[in-house]
């Protein structure tokens, strides 16, 4: 029997055949890594991604490096690259469905020319209500040819009863006969390689029963089994992934393709499977020779406004391990500017050192443009890379997910208020990173790692944990000094600076822990840390408390501290610097070269043992505001050059202006826009190059990338839909 024989029977039994091809291709290179989901090893599949990042021309060439082609699963709100996953569209209700006075009610979707091999597909339900977003069902569903047509018939229970709600059905394929099969190319087999990869059932199919997972390597069509375990979802406490680590060393030199297959072990018609292979990497064993490369920890503590630190000059003991530890054995830059007053926007910016008006990652809105992310660089140069967040604006469908092997979003769904614990989730964020440094070091296998951490700890509303509530009582915040004691909503807000410079000591506690543990496990001796925040808080120094304001400074100025090998001890550096800066600067640091254009600036050689450059009079620092106070239009911008500032926006009298002189008047409450002509035209050419040169870049990318997708808003979970709720980023 030729190899193609035997293939094409196994994908026959498996229910997958014209699904999935492969081609005789070269052995593939093993200098390092070689990760089975990659595009330039996918020659196994003829799969589509099951949702692209941007909609791309089907003739347009594929980045090999770009994660933006991977289909990915969730397990647990742990996303990971996969070897295939189910497609997956989306039906949404064009009107309002009428329900019965119970809440009952039913409804037909047409699936047209979508799915066209399914027969059956599991419908997810999800239904809008005054409340919000709920899901209220799941279930398995033949499709109906009727009068030419594809349809679902639906059926559906609204609690509380409501007499008509708007529809959004998911609805995906399973696999055929509850058997999956993969087969990677050829694959020459380095000396002592290893095979890591992990597995497990998505969560819809959790109740459906027991599944066998195996793996073989083949030559032509002789194959040989190198592993097999059963997986029954219901012995999991809670969904997981399950990681795995088996030695090919016995293999070595060798020439062999690797076949992954599942089975439903219990199959019958009323049974499915949906199992996953996530991130199979078949690594070789490191040798002596290989230099050492640095770690880094990317660490984003969310709304945390420099001038709240002791290391920026703050009264309060906000972070004694901050200010005693990590700044006076580390580099702290006094005048970073975020890009934007919210956290969607900085952190695409930080990501991808774009400005938000070239991404338009804000509000609810995706990408519009093909993204390249320092995570995805990092990964191509050989790092491991994951993410441990805590939800809300940054989801791992918007491209923040974009390079991670892990994106982890900690719901704290072990908590009795999953939405906002007062017990804190900076403690489960990284405890979660500890973990997943202390698997790496376990696996021994060579690579550097890039970690981002990012917690909503200090973010409203301010709910430190009980031990923290005693901190600095009967003490006013300076920021509120211009409000005098004892007038109309003075204790509310003081009440409210006090809890969120309690919550800033408790993420200084934490972050000591981490540091310790680092110490402690070694890695402190070859890890560079980075703390940054994403944007600031206001408390009522221009009228509001949170961050839905114009682009004052309490919302811009953030804090910047490097930390760890290579890094100055006791250095402070007062040159301007941007969220634009980050990925170009961490590149640098780490000796890797940038693949794509970056708009921002490296100044790592300020982190270097070169004396820091004199401060001269300041390049422009642009930035955003996307969340304004009603009656303004989205955005408004800013640009400051040296001490002198410009804030443009919308409201119903059309375009404004207001400019500030930052040396003589740093709370920025009085505006000199009339009285400084020359230097508000100046800003103002400066605002409208910026704006032209962001919708030139735009354009370039969108041409290379496929066309605009229009900002499509995304459809929410209910789970995500109540987490941006509770932090103020929906509106009720």
């Amino acid at each position: 029997m030729t190899a193609m024989n035997a293939v094409t029977k196994r994908l026959i039994a498996a229910g997958l055949a014209g699904a999935w091809v492969w081609a005789c291709s070269p052995p593939k290179p093993t200098d390092g890594p070689l990760r089975l989901v990659d595009p330039s090893l996918r020659i196994g599949s003829s799969e589509t991604p099951t949702r692209a990042l941007v909609p791309t021309d089907e003739n347009a060439a594929i980045d090999p490096n770009s994660t933006a082609q991977f289909p990915r699963a969730t397990i647990d709100s742990d996303t990971r690259p996969v070897l295939q996953m189910y497609p997956r569209v989306s039906l949404a209700s064009a009107r309002p469905t009428a329900c019965s006075s119970d809440g009952r009610g039913s409804a037909v979707f047409d699936l047209g020319d979508q799915l066209p091999s399914a027969q059956h597909v599991l419908l997810t339900v999800l239904a809008r209500l005054p409340t919000g977003t709920t899901q209220i069902s799941t279930s398995w569903a033949p499709i109906v040819r009727r009068d030419g047509k594809r349809e679902v018939d639906l059926a559906f229970l609204v609690s509380p009863p409501t007499p008509q709600v708007m529809l959004t059905v998911m609805a995906q394929q399973v696999p055929l006969g509850g058997r999956t099969f993969y087969r990677s190319p050829e694959l020459r087999i380095p000396p002592g390689a290893s095979l890591d990869f992990s597995f497990g059932i998505l969560e819809e199919a959790r109740d459906q029963g027991p599944v066998r997972f195996s793996i073989e390597t083949c030559e032509s069509s002789e194959c040989s089994m190198v592993f097999e375990e059963i997986l029954d979802p219901t012995d999991d406490p809670v969904p997981s992934w399950h990681a795995r680590q088996i030695s090919l060393a016995n293999l070595a030199g060798h020439t062999r393709a690797l076949a992954f297959e599942t089975e439903l072990i219990h199959r019958n018609g009323d049974r499915f499977s949906m199992p996953v292979w996530a991130n199979p990497t078949l690594r070789p064993e490191p040798t002596a020779s290989e230099p050492e490369r640095h770690n880094l920890i990317l660490l984003s503590i969310d709304t945390l406004r420099r001038d709240h630190l002791g290391s920026y000059g703050y009264h309060r003991d906000t972070s004694p391990f901050l200010d005693g530890q990590l700044a006076p054995q580390g580099t702290v830059f006094d005048n970073l500017t975020a890009e934007a007053a919210s956290t969607g926007p900085s952190h695409m910016t930080m990501f991808t050192s774009l400005p938000t008006l070239v991404h338009r990652v804000h509000g609810l809105r995706s990408p519009e443009v093909r993204l390249t992310t320092v995570a995805e660089v990092l990964r191509a140069a050989g790092f491991e890379t994951a993410a441990f967040t805590e939800n809300g604006p940054l989801a791992h469908h918007r491209g923040f997910e974009l390079g991670f092997d892990r994106y982890h979003e900690n719901k704290n769904r072990g908590n009795p208020n999953p939405i906002w614990s007062p017990n804190g989730e900076a403690d489960e964020t990284f405890r979660r990173g500890r973990e997943w440094m202390l698997e790496w070091i376990q696996q021994r296998h060579g690579s550097p790692f890039f970690l981002f951490l990012h917690t909503f700890q200090v973010h409203a509303p301010y709910q430190p944990p009980e031990a923290y509530r005693d901190l600095f009582p009967n003490t006013q915040s300076r920021s509120l000094a211009e409000l005098a004691e004892g007038s109309p909503g003075w204790n509310k807000r003081e009440r409210s600076v006090v809890d969120y410079d309690r919550e800033i000591r408790y993420v200084d506690d934490k972050l000591e822990e981490l540091v310790h543990w680092l110490a402690k496990t070694g890695l402190v001796e070859n890890t560079i840390l980075v703390v940054v925040s994403d944007h600031g808080e206001e408390f009522f120094e221009h009228g509001r408390r949170g961050h839905t304001n114009l682009p004052y400074e309490t919302l811009l100025r953030v804090p910047l501290i490097f930390y760890g090998p290579g890094i100055p001890w006791g250095r402070r550096i007062r040159e301007a610097v941007h969220h634009l800066d980050l990925m170009p600067t961490i590149l640098d640091l780490l000796g890797v070269p940038a693949s794509t254009p970056l708009w921002g600036r490296s100044f790592a050689s300020l982190l270097r043992e070169e004396a820091p450059r004199p401060e001269g009079q300041g390049r422009p620092i642009f930035s955003t505001a996307w969340a304004l106070p009603k009656g303004l239009q989205p955005p408004a911008l800013a640009v400051r050059v040296g001490s002198r500032k410009l804030i443009r926006f919308t409201d119903a009298d059309g375009l404004q202006q207001r400019y500030f002189d930052l040396d003589r008047d740093p709370m920025e409450l009085t505006d000199l826009h009339e009285e400084f002509g020359e230097d508000v035209a100046e800003l103002a050419a400066l605002l409208d190059r910026y704006v032209e040169d962001s919708a030139r870049l735009r354009e370039t990318l969108l041409n290379g990338a496929g066309p605009d997708n229009g900002g499509l808003r995304l459809e929410l979970d209910p789970e995500r839909e109540a987490k941006l709720r509770a932090l103020g980023y929906l509106g009720d």
